[in-house]
């Protein structure tokens, strides 16, 4: 092993950001993520890696038997990457201090660090046995920002205060029966092969208070019979959205089951039914004109590798509520590079459930917008001495009746080691299109005003954020 690599992996023992000592590898870190990816598509690792937080021990066990002599350069890479952030999490014990400050919200739809309060400071501990894992994490927040909301008498959007101005974000605790995990957490969740959004979670709210209970080592059979359905992983759980989201205590019940039949295939079959809770709404009237009804949503989706360095992926989703509804998404990545370089090109495209878009799919920022479909396309680079960073371009499209017709976004972030901590900057451009006809307001009775809308209004947000935290 050359000398930059050796370096690589010690850096990313002190200083990955992925590294909790915690029986599973957690959604908000997009560095590691496609590290994993990688090394699933090239047929390295076997079991599923479409579901996030994600079990570790079926990670480690194929890397275990992995020849590392046939790895190609990247490969290698992504391999001593996972391997350093497996070193770390099966650690006994651990800490953490994270410090968070942003000038705007800043929550993308895909994985990574999500801002959503001015700032924030993190403090937590974490302790691991042979069959049981339990960690503590307390956040305490300055100006909490929440999605704003258009009231029914009001044609500006109001925003909502919160009272949160501490969580327990981060926490859990869990107990290992047999190959089965029991765990309560509030954590983030990630669900199905898109970088951009998913269907049924993402990043765009705080992590949901969830009682769950999966499979901890997917390789090994649910019976000889069923041998032929390749690894398998289950996942059911019962939940509450967390308090500060616009869908505060609304719960929910999801199931997911992932397959990999052949090593280039990997399936997933989701479901989720979402419903009101008793008097959820009694305290927050601005929130309670734009909740979506109960409904319950099925996935199916799946992701194909081409070749070690290129897979292509699609979801397919059907909300039923007072409507049916139908989503899909198609994406693509291309991994390459050497021993200095990691690099993955990606391209994503969208289809939207109007009924589910609200919640799930709004800029923080700005005013609500049904949307129909989005696109996103973008690069991630990490090196071996554990610096990391991606650009990506993104746009939202919504219906003009509703005033905000688009979002286009340009975003950035850069990370790297500093002061025995991690230090990681991210940026935004956001460009908001406004619909003439909406714009003109009272154009009818105004034929000055009339005359000045016909073209379309652009405004733009600029957003910096930081984050600098320490893992020991």
């Amino acid at each position: 092993m050359s000398s930059v690599h050796a370096l690589f992996a010690i850096t990313l023992v002190s200083f990955s950001v992925a590294a909790h000592a915690t029986p599973w590898v957690n959604a908000d870190d997009r560095y590691l993520r496609t590290s994993i990816t990688l090394l699933a598509d090239a047929g390295y690792i076997r079991a599923p890696v479409n579901t996030y937080p994600l079990m570790w021990l079926p990670l480690m066990q194929d890397l275990a038997q992995a020849d590392t002599s046939s790895m190609s350069d990247v490969q290698l890479l992504a391999y001593l990457r996972v391997q350093a952030a497996a070193g770390f999490a099966i650690q006994s014990h651990s800490q953490h201090l994270v410090l968070m400050a942003s000038n705007r919200p800043l929550a993308e739809a895909g994985t990574g660090q999500q801002y959503l309060q001015k700032a924030a400071l993190s403090l937590g501990s974490s302790l691991k046995g042979d069959s049981w894992a339990i960690g503590v994490s307390k956040q305490f927040r300055q100006s909490a920002w929440q999605p704003d909301v258009v009231t029914n008498d009001s044609e500006q959007p109001q925003a909502l205060s919160s009272a949160n101005h501490s969580s327990w974000d981060g926490s859990y605790a869990a107990y290992t029966l047999g190959n089965w995990v029991l765990s309560a957490s509030q954590q983030n969740q990630w669900w199905g092969p898109a970088k951009h959004s998913s269907f049924m979670f993402n990043n765009l709210e705080r992590p949901t208070k969830t009682l769950a209970i999966s499979r901890l080592n997917s390789l090994v059979p649910l019976h000889h019979s069923l041998d032929w359905l390749g690894p398998v992983n289950v996942n059911v759980q019962v939940g509450e959205y967390a308090s500060q989201a616009v869908l505060s205590q609304r719960r929910f019940v999801a199931a997911r089951l992932d397959l990999r039949p052949i090593d280039k295939l990997q399936l997933g079959l989701s479901s989720r039914y979402l419903r009101h809770a008793d008097a959820a709404t009694s305290s927050n009237p601005p929130a309670a004109a734009v909740q979506p009804e109960a409904s319950r949503v099925y996935a199916l989706d799946l992701r194909y590798s081409l070749s070690s360095a290129h897979g292509i992926y699609t979801e397919l989703s059907r909300q039923q509520a007072a409507e049916q509804q139908h989503g899909w998404l198609v994406g693509t990545d291309y991994q390459f590079g050497n021993q200095h370089l990691q690099l993955q090109l990606f391209a994503e495209y969208q289809r939207l459930q109007q009924g589910d878009s609200f919640w799930q799919y709004q800029p923080l920022s700005v005013t609500p917008l049904p949307l129909s479909n989005q696109w996103q396309a973008g690069l991630n680079i990490h090196t071996p001495s554990g610096k990391s960073g991606y650009v990506q371009l993104s746009r939202q499209q919504g219906e003009q009746s509703t005033g905000l017709t688009a979002v286009s976004r340009l975003s950035g972030g850069y990370q790297q080691a500093l002061l025995k901590g991690l230090l990681s900057v991210d940026y935004q451009l956001s460009r908001q299109s406004h619909s003439p006809a909406v714009m003109s307001g009272s154009a009818n009775s105004n034929d000055n005003n009339a005359n000045n809308s016909t073209e379309q209004s652009n405004t733009f947000e600029h957003t910096i954020a930081m984050t600098m935290q320490w893992r020991w």
